[in-house]
């Protein structure tokens, strides 16, 4: 049975500022919304780990994400705190897109990365979810010790977004953002709709659901806007029970052109937000050798004051102080 009509909620966000050299390197610049020909690339996984059910966790209706950043996209946004910020925006973009389309989720980040991966290579997503390939092979390792049930990398080249379309397979909740597209468009709510197992298009395949699809709304005024995967033009997922501009932003599950990605979200949200859960992580094994020891707490020690993006500011709150010393004290021992 669908759900209630709700109404529409129109939010905005004005996204930090950039220097001018990181929106040259983007492939989508200006009004571009980054999403189509060509802009965004899905793949699929190289194999399977799809399970069929696994332990709710208690914060399942919140996705934790960890970024990763290359040192080429950090020197053309013109540092490190650039890229947080744009990070930051990215994740109250996407929770304001949940809550346009009634949905009772959120993203949180738990973590940014700072990775000595240099670019050039066209399968970089690969890459980083590859533990063992000698490219980025901490961030998988990283990935369980901060829980985050997706991971983000932070590109200067490449594609706008691109991700993987494996909402039941934990092993790739993965995806790559460029640092221009993040800065001038809304690639993360986009590549966040794939991981999530959403297509761009109802007659496309892929999708977790033959419904999991983006929607493109034609207005009174004979424009047209699309959802957040079917254009990428509006902060919403589709819902044919939610109206932007007095149009229904969905269609029904079995109708011709079928795109509710509420109802998909409904069943694929929990399942991603379960990929780590929160309590099964260890934050404060800052040199993820897998024990939390005096090795940690040196660490910590070492990087005290302002910090921005380093492994020792294990509460990731831009400063390494008391409270991530007590961290390390209260995870002492062997991590889970």
């Amino acid at each position: 049975m669908k759900r209630a009509v709700a109404s529409m909620v129109v939010c905005a966000l004005v996204a930090p500022a950039v220097a001018d050299d990181a929106m040259m390197h983007s492939e989508c610049r200006g009004s571009h919304t980054g999403h189509d020909d060509g802009c965004c690339a899905t793949l699929p996984p190289t194999h399977s780990d799809e399970v069929s059910s696994r332990g709710a966790c208690p914060d399942e209706q919140v996705i934790d994400v960890l970024w990763a950043c290359t040192p080429e996209a950090r020197d053309a946004a013109g540092g490190i705190d650039v890229v947080l910020d744009a990070c930051r925006f990215a994740v109250d973009d996407a929770n304001i897109t949940f809550a346009n389309t009634g949905l009772p989720f959120s993203v949180r980040i738990v973590g940014l990365h700072m990775t000595d991966y240099v670019e050039g290579d066209s399968a970089y997503l690969y890459h980083l979810q590859n533990p063992s390939d000698g490219y980025m092979d901490e961030v998988p390792v990283l990935r369980n010790a901060k829980a985050a049930d997706i991971v983000a990398l932070v590109t200067l080249q490449g594609y706008c977004g691109v991700a993987f379309v494996a909402p039941a397979s934990p092993d790739w909740g993965y995806q790559a953002d460029t640092i221009g597209c993040l800065l001038q468009a809304n690639p993360f709510r986009h590549e966040l709709g794939h991981n999530l197992g959403s297509k761009h298009w109802s007659n496309d395949s892929g999708g977790y659901f033959p419904w999991s699809a983006g929607h493109v709304l034609t207005l009174g005024d004979g424009s047209e806007v699309g959802t957040a995967m079917g254009g990428n033009s509006i902060a919403h997922y589709s819902n044919p029970n939610v109206l932007y501009d007095g149009v229904p932003t969905g269609i029904p599950a079995g109708e011709p052109g079928q795109a509710d990605n509420f109802d998909a979200f409904t069943v694929t949200v929990p399942m991603v937000a379960n990929f780590r859960c929160s309590t099964s992580g260890c934050p404060a094994d800052v040199t993820l050798d897998g024990v939390v020891n005096v090795d940690d707490l040196i660490e910590v020690i070492g990087a005290w004051g302002e910090c921005s993006a380093c492994p020792a500011d294990v509460a990731f709150s831009g400063q390494v102080d008391v409270h991530d010393v007590l961290l390390v004290v209260s995870d002492w021992g062997d991590c889970p």
